[in-house]
């Protein structure tokens, strides 16, 4: 999720609690920074997908295969160390 206001997104972050917040820069000199909050992690991934589910219409479908799918999988523990 991109924005130009980099508190909203520290906002949303405080309140959904994961996600990474970065700097993507300016399209155009004359545009504002853009902000990029991303969650990457499955299991962050689908916190967010249930956080979000009673506010969703068109992408509702898509949002329940997606936590179908998250949920289903054996995923591999992550080392920390790579």
């Amino acid at each position: 999720m991109d924005n130009a206001y980099e508190e909203s997104l520290v906002e949303i972050r405080k309140s959904i609690g994961c996600g990474t917040i970065t700097n993507r820069g300016r399209n155009r000199p004359h545009h504002k920074d853009r902000h990029r909050l991303s969650v990457s992690n499955h299991v962050e991934v689908a916190l967010l997908l249930r956080i979000t589910m009673p506010f969703l219409t068109v992408k509702k479908r898509d949002a329940t295969a997606m936590i179908a799918y998250i949920d289903g999988r054996h995923w591999r523990a992550i080392s920390k160390n790579r």
